[in-house]
């Protein structure tokens, strides 16, 4: 970028702050001072604002900044571009009205504006006064903050009927998913294939979240501890809205685990499983020998693959956003007959669950002492007992019996410690459902491990003599 221009603290037009907002519009300036050396800062300014008004025609601008010089209708075409540049200059020389102070994003001392909405995305104005300190008129900005936030739409994408911004607490992984959003919004805007903002292939932000995910441990690999947000929003006069959406760092661990080559196969084949076709594909069937969805009519069969279904809205990943339990969604995944490594299971619990990993071993323990014996038939009933279990002391009578096993065997080891039981199994809050489970899912993986397998059936005659026990 050619710094021909005073007043301006060329550092703050780049450097980062924290804020996602200012950090996109900054990586933006960067990026596009790159490709136009030659232009300063107001020349940049008028570059973007004829790509908003001579491509994408000004429409997707009215998500970021109403009532700007560049959406309000009173202006047309050139007079948009011209009126957008001329109040641009003028903060730059100073000519609005500031005071000096502290920069309520930045942090630093400078000359201050008042901005509003039309200038900084969900700011208040107007009837929203109450969005500042001491209900001031805007926030108080340097010139460097507002200048940057006009270039957020070249950062940015439409996901469904929002915006969606990304980011995270790593910086070069902020990089890559603002730099890929821009060159998509360059190269479409380049050969005119588009008239508005990239849009996301996804419509929901948590399958969104989980492509980011992927994108980033496939594009930077070794990273650990990455957290990434998707901002959803808009900043439109009337019902302005935002939903911030995380993808926190334990979840981005386990996931790394899921894509590696021991589990990646098996993670994809559970999550596939549970996709829930569009309205376009109401009918599709998943097909897990082809790893497709398929779609029968009666002119012919329509295979779906992967990259249309993995649009598609799919519980597992909502409910790994919003912190919420799978294990009920791999223990029915298991009864089912399919393989879950419970090596995974063990990720999970400790990286996202913050179990302790001597519970899990002992789990392990308890599901190879079930499946020692050569009895389906005692296998079968005790998966059945556990299956009944609605109660946390039928639980702990199932565990009596199975110590109680272990002793009448002559074995010297306890099965259970009561350290083990009180520290491990039963902490104080500790959900008991969550031990029956994961000692299913690891009946189930040792199952599979002997290549043994049966169809459990409860007559009701013995469901009442169990409940009976």
């Amino acid at each position: 970028m050619k710094q021909n221009l005073l007043n301006i603290d060329y550092e703050w037009l780049t450097k980062e702050t924290g804020d996602p907002f200012a950090d996109v519009g900054g990586y933006v300036i960067k990026y596009l001072s790159q490709i136009y050396p030659e232009k300063n800062i107001l020349e940049l300014i008028e570059f973007a604002a004829k790509l908003y008004v001579n491509n994408w025609k000004v429409k997707p601008i009215y998500t970021f900044f109403p009532n700007s010089k560049i959406t309000l209708p009173n202006f047309k075409g050139e007079d948009k571009i011209k009126k957008t540049v001329e109040h641009y200059s003028d903060l730059i020389n100073e000519k609005k009205n500031f005071q000096f102070g502290f920069c309520r994003l930045s942090g630093r001392k400078a000359n201050l504006f008042s901005t509003g909405k039309d200038e900084f995305i969900m700011a208040g104005s107007g009837d929203f006064v109450n969005f500042h300190h001491f209900f001031q008129n805007g926030l108080m900005l340097s010139k460097e903050i507002i200048i940057r936030m006009f270039f957020i739409p070249l950062g940015v994408e439409q996901l469904f009927n929002k915006m969606a911004l990304s980011y995270s607490n790593d910086k070069e992984i902020t990089e890559i998913f603002i730099k890929n959003n821009f060159d998509i919004n360059i190269h479409n805007i380049s050969i005119g294939l588009d008239q508005k903002i990239k849009k996301s292939e996804f419509n929901n932000p948590a399958n969104a979240l989980f492509e980011y995910a992927r994108y980033a441990i496939r594009s930077l690999n070794g990273r650990k501890n990455v957290s990434i947000q998707l901002y959803h929003f808009t900043n439109f006069n009337q019902g302005p809205e935002i939903n911030l959406y995380n993808f926190p760092a334990p979840l981005f661990n386990f996931y790394k685990n899921c894509l590696s080559p021991d589990f990646e196969k098996d993670w994809q084949e559970f999550v596939n499983r549970y996709y829930h076709p569009n309205k376009d594909y109401k009918n599709a069937v998943y097909n897990p020998k082809k790893s497709n969805f398929e779609l029968v009519t009666k002119d012919n069969n329509e295979f779906i693959n992967h990259d249309i279904y993995k649009t598609w809205y799919n519980p597992i990943y909502q409910k790994l956003i919003n912190s919420e339990s799978i294990l009920k969604d791999i223990l029915y995944y298991s009864e089912k007959g399919s393989k879950f490594d419970f090596r995974l299971v063990t990720y999970y619990q400790t990286y996202i669950r913050k179990m302790e990993h001597k519970t899990l071993e002992k789990i392990k323990e308890l599901a190879e002492f079930i499946i020692s014996s050569d009895d389906n038939d005692k296998i079968k009933k005790a998966i059945t007992r556990l299956n009944l279990a609605k109660r946390s002391f039928e639980l702990r009578m199932f565990l009596l019996t199975l110590i109680k096993e272990n002793f009448n065997k002559g074995n010297k080891k306890p099965l259970i410690t009561i350290e083990e039981y009180v520290e491990y199994l039963f902490p104080d809050g500790t959900i008991w459902s969550e031990i029956r489970d994961l000692l299913l899912i690891a009946i189930y993986q040792k199952l599979h491990e002997k290549n043994i397998s049966f169809e459990i059936e409860i007559p009701e005659t013995e469901l009442e003599t169990i409940k009976e026990e």
